[in-house]
């Protein structure tokens, strides 16, 4: 929703202000404060913790009722974009609903690349994404 994005570059400004007075680089640009930090985007890390958690839902790492969140996708036809290990998720017809954490984990999921959806571990994962999240 709306609110959600306002609210997330509300918060993004606010690191944005934390990072140059605790650096005291009042002159630098955001990226290069996160840099300098050694800090992502809270944008990045969002996302981070929305695929961790989904990894955990579906490795069976963390408790989850069934049929709640996503389904592995069964295409009915040969597609480019097809992968075993893609999601679906049932149609939404509010915006509030489409951008719940389901639907929108799921897009970003579909989204990594093949190597990274067929890793195991957690750790590893973690840092597949974390790389692919800032390359």
């Amino acid at each position: 929703p709306p609110s959600h994005s306002i609210n997330a570059l509300l918060l993004e400004k606010f690191q944005m202000f934390a990072l140059k007075v605790c650096s005291k680089k009042w002159s630098s640009s955001y990226t290069f404060l996160l840099t300098y930090s050694q800090l992502p985007s809270l944008s990045i890390r969002h996302s981070l913790t929305k695929l961790s958690l989904l990894f955990k839902f579906l490795h069976k790492l963390t408790h989850l009722p069934p049929n709640l969140l996503c389904s592995v996708s069964t295409p009915t036809k040969d597609l480019r974009s097809y992968h075993p290990l893609n999601l679906t998720t049932n149609f939404h017809h509010t915006s509030a609903g489409s951008n719940s954490f389901s639907p929108s984990a799921s897009k970003l999921w579909n989204s990594l690349p093949a190597h990274i959806k067929e890793t195991t571990n957690l750790s590893t994962f973690k840092a597949l994404i974390n790389k692919h999240l800032n390359s």
